[in-house]
Order: structure tokens, then C-alpha cells, then sequence
């Protein structure tokens, strides 16, 4: 009879795997076209209660409290909040479905979130030196869509991929019209000089025919070259020496940002110095620049 328990659902005496097995075949019936791996996985960290009638609103908090990123950027941190309110979610969902069924006797699963003080995750940026080896290494054909999104910001999905030559005024500006624009249309204006010697004069057709080509070929190059590539890198780059260079509103409007505290807290790595930043916009093909010791991640003093 044990082991007949362990394989078929048995009211409150339900083990928790059994359950989970049963509400991923539900779901699967219910939405066919979706991919129920991720939920599972998530599900599959109730299995340290053996009972769903095991579970309590107080241990899934404390649960959520204590976990710890095994990998990436933030590895031995606690997770964030986000994290913790995605799992939340798949977990209270799945409770519910667990009393219709009448496998826990609990109905309202409203799972707290403790107060779980995050650490502030560094911005990272790339040091002139490292922009400009990146710019020489990767393929030619790809210099220039690299060089607007370090020296505008301009965002690499949606606006850059876009964007076309006839959209750009030689030394001038660069126009972002609304259809590609995610947040209306704008010009560039009072652009840093630097800029144009990355930027053919006379062309036509798009700057970048390929967000995933220069996604590799940048990502090759830093192989090459020996260092990690930051998150939103070149974009990240130019709004922290931006806003050295020639002020918080220019390097807001060139991003296409209007919000300010998400730029201080996304885009503004505040241990970078005024002196960097200028060098940063100095950057042209036949710089000569002696390497930098800055590193790669600063942690700034607010996330």
C-alpha cells in the first residue's frame, strides 16, 4: 500500500512529487503549446516537504528568504526580489490547484516575502581601453552600429536594429523616428565628435544588418581579447561617461530616457571620474592609448 501511495494521488495524504507530476499533465492538457519545464523546475524545490499537507505559508517564506544564486553575476548573493516573487507566484498557484484537489487543507496561499536586504549589484561598464580594442577587433563591417551604441546609447534591439544611414546626418545628428523609437521619436543633437570618424559618410541601407552578427562578433572579440563583456555593456558605457561628458539631460535624451532615478540606479556607474569619461569620448580609429587599470565591474555606492 506504501508504495502504491507513492505513485497515485490519496487526498491529504498526497505526496508532494505526485502532485507536481499531475498539475504539469493538467497544465500541459490545458495550454498544449507551452513549455512547462521552467514551472517544473521552480516546483521542484517543494519536493523537500514529502506531503503537500506538509507545507506552511511560514516555512515557503523562510524558504524564499535563504536562497542564494548558484551562477552568473550575482553567484553567493541572496536572491532578489524578483526572483523570489516569480517563485511566489508558480507556488501559490500551484497550492490553490492542491486544495481544489483536496490534497492540503489549506485554501488562501498568500506567501509572505520577508524584508531580505539586497546587495547592490555593480554597473558594469567598459574602460576606453577596452571599447576601443573591442572596436578595432571586431569585424569592420560591424564598427560602426558598435560605435553609436557606445558613443549615443542608442538600445541595440528595436532602435539600433533599425535604424538606417538615411536616418543619420553626417556630423550633425541622427534622427530616431517613432516607428523605431521605443519611446517616441528624437534627435541627436551636439553629438561627441569621436563619433563621425566610426561613421561612413556616404551609405545607404541599414547601420546594422544583423543585431545577432554583431552580438557574435563583438562576443568573439572579447574572447580574443581576453576579458568579459559587461550586461548591456557599450549602452551602460556611455550613460555613465555621459553623464560626465556633457551632462544628465544630454545623455538622458540621447539614451531615450526620461526617467531619472532609473538612470542613476541602471545607467550610472558613480566610481567613474570625469577625467575617464572625457578620455572615453576621445576614442577614434587611430587612437593611441596606453592601457587602463580600471576594472571591468565597479561597484557603485547605490545599486
Amino acid at each position: 500500500m506504501n508504495e502504491k501511495l507513492k505513485k497515485i494521488p490519496a487526498g491529504l495524504e498526497t505526496r508532494t512529487n505526485v502532485a507536481i507530476e499531475e498539475y504539469l499533465e493538467d497544465y500541459r492538457r490545458r495550454y498544449p503549446r507551452s513549455n512547462t519545464q521552467p514551472i517544473q523546475h521552480k516546483l521542484e524545490m517543494l519536493l523537500k516537504w514529502e506531503k503537500i499537507k506538509d507545507i506552511t505559508l511560514k516555512s515557503l517564506s523562510q524558504t524564499l528568504e535563504l536562497q542564494v544564486a548558484r551562477s552568473g553575476p550575482n553567484k553567493g548573493k541572496l536572491w532578489t526580489k524578483s526572483s523570489r516573487k516569480t517563485y511566489k507566484t508558480i507556488w501559490e498557484v500551484f497550492l490553490r490547484w492542491c486544495h481544489y484537489k483536496d490534497y492540503t487543507p489549506q485554501k488562501e496561499w498568500n506567501i509572505e516575502l520577508l524584508n531580505v536586504k539586497e546587495i547592490p549589484s555593480p554597473i558594469g561598464i567598459l574602460t576606453p581601453q577596452q571599447t576601443l580594442q573591442i572596436l578595432r577587433e571586431i569585424k569592420p563591417s560591424h564598427q560602426p552600429a558598435f560605435a553609436l551604441m557606445c558613443f549615443t546609447g542608442i538600445r541595440p534591439n528595436g532602435e539600433m536594429s533599425r535604424l538606417e544611414y538615411k536616418h543619420i546626418k553626417w556630423g550633425e545628428y541622427i534622427e530616431i523616428p517613432g516607428e523605431i523609437a521605443k519611446w517616441g521619436e528624437r534627435t541627436l543633437y551636439d553629438l561627441p565628435e569621436n563619433l563621425w570618424s566610426w561613421i561612413p559618410k556616404k551609405r545607404s541601407g541599414k547601420v546594422m544588418s544583423s543585431w545577432s552578427g554583431v552580438n557574435q562578433s563583438r562576443r568573439r572579440a572579447c574572447v580574443r581579447l581576453g576579458f568579459k563583456y559587461p550586461a548591456d555593456g557599450a549602452r551602460h558605457s556611455f550613460g555613465t561617461y555621459g553623464y560626465w561628458y556633457k551632462g544628465m539631460e544630454w545623455a538622458m535624451h540621447t539614451m531615450g530616457h526620461s526617467n531619472y532615478q532609473t538612470f542613476q540606479r541602471f545607467y550610472r556607474n558613480k566610481k567613474v571620474s570625469k577625467e575617464v569619461a572625457l578620455e572615453y569620448f576621445k576614442l577614434e580609429p587611430s587612437t593611441g592609448i596606453e592601457p587602463v587599470t580600471f576594472p571591468l565591474r565597479v561597484e557603485c555606492s547605490t545599486n
